[in-house]
């Protein structure tokens, strides 16, 4: 199987505008036979946690049909960050959109205490079933939690896909903590950064892909826009860039 992180520049709020970033990165996938993109953390509006209210979308709403259209006509598997609207407060979420088939929502279900008062926690992990893989999906602040890894080990995951929006500082903590993951475990771990401005802290880019059990990698560096991925079957890293 083929998997990948994009990385791009969200504008905040700019649902319409984003989309068309999304589009285009989908594009360099599909040229790169990808079987499943990944975007980062809320990358659908972009991380604002005081916006994220008005922001918020529902599930059913029609500027999200462009993505289920383009499963239905590719074939590839999309996982988009989207503010998701709850009767309370918005959940963190990842949305999964499969060829001919229902939506997943995985709602973000560890939030770091900064997030407490813009959003709700989801209910539980979620495992994705693709191919002969098993993906792991986790959202920025879970994604280093050892509860997280422990849990992907345990259940037999074969990919950790880690959706973040993380600025330098916090970029140097998960990449070292994810190398080991990947080297140390069965895990190829994939995680999908923004770059840019984010509320009130700057995104750092350097998306990463980790061959398991190696130690070898390959990022996106700071400001670039494309994807970055694993070849499991061969065991190998891909990297694009496309122009901003």
């Amino acid at each position: 199987m083929r998997i990948c992180a994009a990385q791009l520049a969200p504008r905040a709020g700019n649902i319409e505008e984003n989309i068309e970033q999304h589009l285009a990165l989908i594009d360099a996938a599909v040229q790169e036979h990808m079987d499943v993109i990944f975007f980062p953390e809320l990358s659908l509006t972009g991380y604002e946690p005081t916006l994220s209210k008005e922001l918020a979308l529902d599930v059913t709403d029609e500027r999200l049909h462009v993505f289920q259209k383009l499963c239905d006509e590719k074939g590839i598997i999309i996982g988009v960050g989207v503010p998701i609207k709850t009767d309370t407060l918005p959940h963190i979420s990842l949305l999964i959109f499969q060829k001919r088939m229902p939506i997943i929502a995985y709602h973000k279900y560890l939030l770091h205490e900064d997030e407490l008062p813009f959003f709700s926690a989801g209910p539980a992990p979620v495992m994705l079933d693709v191919k002969d893989e098993k993906l792991m999906l986790t959202i920025c602040y879970e994604a280093l939690q050892p509860s997280q890894m422990d849990f992907a080990i345990n259940n037999n995951a074969s990919i950790y896909v880690a959706s973040v929006a993380k600025t330098q500082k916090n970029i140097e903590v998960a990449v070292p903590c994810l190398s080991d993951l990947a080297r140390d475990s069965k895990m190829f771990v994939v995680m999908s950064n923004c770059t840019g401005l984010c509320d009130n802290f700057e995104a750092a880019g350097q998306s990463t892909a980790f061959l398991k059990g190696t130690g070898k990698s390959v990022n996106l560096g700071m400001k670039s826009v494309g994807i970055i991925g694993v070849d499991t079957k061969k065991q190998s890293l891909v990297k694009r860039i496309i122009p901003c």
